[in-house]
Formats: C-alpha cells, structure tokens, sequence
C-alpha cells in the first residue's frame, strides 16, 4: 500500500542496504474493480485540481498537473504483472513525511494511475475541460451541477473501457524506486509489489490490518498520529506480512519484488529471505 508499505520499504533501504538516500520516486498503477462509486471519481478529480506537494532538489514544493510544473514530472514506467503506463504526478503523504525521517533525501515523488490509461485519460479530460465545477448550470430549463454530471459520464463509460483495454479482473501494482550510495558508490534499488485478482481493495485493507495486528502485539508501541516510518521497524512487518500471507493460503512468502542496480548499471535481483 501507498502510503504504508512504501514508507517501510524505503525506511528498510535507508537503514540496511545503502548509506545515504539520495532519490525516492513511488509509483503505482491498479485498475479493474468490480465496482467504482461517485466518491472514488470525485477524489480523483480532486487529487488533479489541487496543488501536488512534491519534494525536489532538497525543497518543498507544489506542482500543477496539467500546467509545465506538473507535465514535467509525467513519464512512462513498467509495472511488473500489470504492464508499462504513463504516470503523472498524484498528492500523497510520503512526499511531505519522507523528507523528514530520510536524512540527506534530495527527491521525493510520488506518480501514478487508475487504469486503462483510457479510463485515466477520460478522467484528466473532465478536469482539464472544466467540468468539475459545483456551480449549477441551467441545460434546457433544468439545472446541472458539471461535477455530478462528469462524475455519470466517467462511470457510464467504465465498464466499456475496461472492456476495450481487455481488462477483466482487479490488478494492481506498486513500485518504489530508491536512489543513493554505498561507501560512496551509487546504487538503485527497485521495490515491487504486484497482483492479479486483487487490487486497491486488498492493497489499502491489509497494510491496514498488518498495522493493527502490530499494535496489538506491542510493536508500535509510540501513540498519535504519525507516519508508518516515524515509529515501526519495517523487518517487524514485512515478517508480519509473510506469516499472513503464508496462513491465508494465498502465497508462501510475502510478493515483494527486488531488483539491485549496481554503478555499472548490473542488475540482479535479490531476495529478502522472509
């Protein structure tokens, strides 16, 4: 989950794979649900018209989606399981949290889509076309609120789409990719998690639940609101994951993916050995 399991990852990298963090990008991609409701559109046109708190060169700062500051960041990035997608900017806590528990971190992005890249599209379109507005309009004697009628139009289309894109199941993935040094020597490290039949659903619940579990067993032991790197110790919850995994009948270890890049750009992939 984003935020959740990404923070810990990068916490993970932080403190036993690399000597100092340079770079964090996160990126995520899932689609396909059984179900969307009008609260789920509504918050992606929300998350398109806001400003996007990003961190970059060091600093905090804000960037617009469909303006330079925003296009800038937009790029295409492979998904393991789920396929290769263009990804935009998306306003998401580890952007803010990150760069205050991650000494010497220069970068912090977070970048990511609902698919089919169609359905994303139609959705940036509403937004970009101005028809998010909540100020009524009058169409043939009746008045129109623009964002309800976007919101009927976005899901009218759903289905179709995901039918075009030959999508028929939940699937989602996330990867997070970690910048920096070694005895002063660069290293990449590339995080990820996949999954086909499951998608946001699973992906947000059970990092919740993992969370809960911790607590219950005396592991997070700090109280407030807080960031899941601030106060938990990510080996503690990626065991906790794979035991829970293991007892679902869903998998014999936890799906985390893990490629290492050397500074002759050498990859292999590694193993967390849970």
């Amino acid at each position: 989950s984003s935020p959740g399991m990404a923070n810990l990852l990068v916490k993970y990298t932080a403190e036993a794979l690399l000597t100092e963090v340079e770079a964090v990008d996160i990126y995520h991609a899932h689609g396909g649900e059984p179900v969307e409701g009008p609260a789920v559109i509504k918050h992606r046109f929300h998350s398109m018209e806001i400003d996007i708190p990003v961190f970059l060169d060091g600093e905090y700062k804000t960037v617009k989606l469909f303006e330079e500051s925003g296009k800038a960041l937009e790029e295409e990035t492979d998904f393991r399981d789920v396929g290769t997608y263009p990804v935009y900017a998306y306003p998401h806590p580890e952007t803010i949290t990150l760069p205050k528990h991650i000494k010497g971190v220069k970068r912090v992005t977070n970048l990511g889509l609902v698919i089919p890249t169609s359905y994303a599209q139609l959705i940036k379109d509403m937004v970009r076309l101005g028809l998010t507005s909540d100020e009524p309009l009058e169409v043939q004697g009746q008045m129109v609120i623009p964002r309800e009628f976007a919101v009927a139009y976005v899901l009218s289309k759903r289905d179709g789409l995901l039918e075009e894109a030959g999508i028929t199941e939940p699937r989602g993935c996330l990867k997070i990719v970690v910048k920096g040094k070694k005895d002063g020597e660069p290293h990449t490290y590339i995080f990820s998690m996949s999954s086909r039949g499951m998608g946001m659903g699973e992906g947000t619940g059970i990092p919740a639940a993992l969370g809960a579990i911790a607590m219950g067993q005396g592991k997070i032991a700090r109280k407030g609101v807080f960031p899941p790197e601030a106060a938990v110790d990510p080996m503690d919850m990626i065991k906790l994951a794979g035991e829970v995994i293991k007892s679902s009948g869903k998998g014999d270890k936890l799906p985390i993916y893990i490629e290492h890049m050397d500074k002759d750009g050498k990859v292999e992939s590694l193993g967390l050995n849970i």
